[in-house]
């Protein structure tokens, strides 16, 4: 990305316009700045991937609920994720393929889909453009017994209401909610309105030590922790 400054586009603008030089890539109308964008996020890519050991996330509500449970299994004296890992939020997981098929020389990633469901997208779409293949595949509901689970999944629905209401100062009861489906869904249906995932997330990052959680919340995260280590 040096001397960007310095780039020209040449456009083919057919009669009567012809040819013209650019030099905003912004200004270029039929496609021509492509070749340059494909070189920016190459090199975009090779500086966020280069560590050894890479764990890529789907999103940062998960890698902020991730990397917190993590952090609070460690000081309960539970495996907490490996210190080797460079850890990477890079938003939709689905989008990655596009990104990381324009470097052939990525290490192998290990990829944390948010869930069972988008794992399988992934699938469908082939791993060999991710550089990686499905031993490297995760998803929460490994931990767990429901198989969809989403990230929010592994809390028990009395941690996870209890986060809720933290961040919103709402008074949500967990025994309102229906008993099945992931719990951002159950949440959305019983109050009628979007669920900010993040925002729960920033709440834990920000009050972890103020809360408590159940035993069978730490079990899955570590579980999944150790799962994730096992990738290693």
């Amino acid at each position: 990305t040096k001397g960007l400054n310095r780039v020209r586009i040449v456009e083919d603008l057919g009669p009567p316009e012809g040819s013209v030089v650019l030099s905003d890539p912004r200004e270029s109308k039929t496609g021509s700045a492509y070749p340059l964008q494909a070189a920016i996020a190459n090199e975009a890519v090779q500086n966020i991937f280069s560590g050894e050991h890479n764990l890529i996330i789907e999103s940062l509500s998960d890698y902020l609920l991730l990397t917190t449970m993590s952090d609070i299994c460690r000081e309960n004296g539970r495996e907490a994720l490996d210190q080797r890992w460079e850890i990477t939020p890079v938003g939709q997981a689905i989008g990655l393929a596009i990104l990381t098929n324009l470097s052939d020389d990525l290490p192998i990633a290990t990829l944390l889909a948010g869930s069972k469901g988008e794992s399988l997208q992934l699938l469908s779409q082939g791993l060999d453009q991710l550089h990686m293949d499905e031993n490297h595949l995760l998803y929460p509901g490994v931990a767990s017994t429901f198989e969809d689970a989403e990230m929010e999944d592994l809390f028990t629905q009395g941690d996870y209401v209890k986060l809720y209401n933290g961040a919103f100062d709402k008074k949500l009861k967990a025994g309102s909610l229906s008993k099945s489906g992931q719990i951002s869904e159950r949440i959305e249906t019983k109050q009628k309105e979007p669920l900010d995932k993040l925002a729960i997330a920033k709440h834990l990052l920000r009050n972890q030590q103020k809360i408590s959680f159940a035993k069978s919340s730490l079990d899955r995260f570590e579980t999944l922790v150790r799962l994730i280590n096992e990738k290693l």
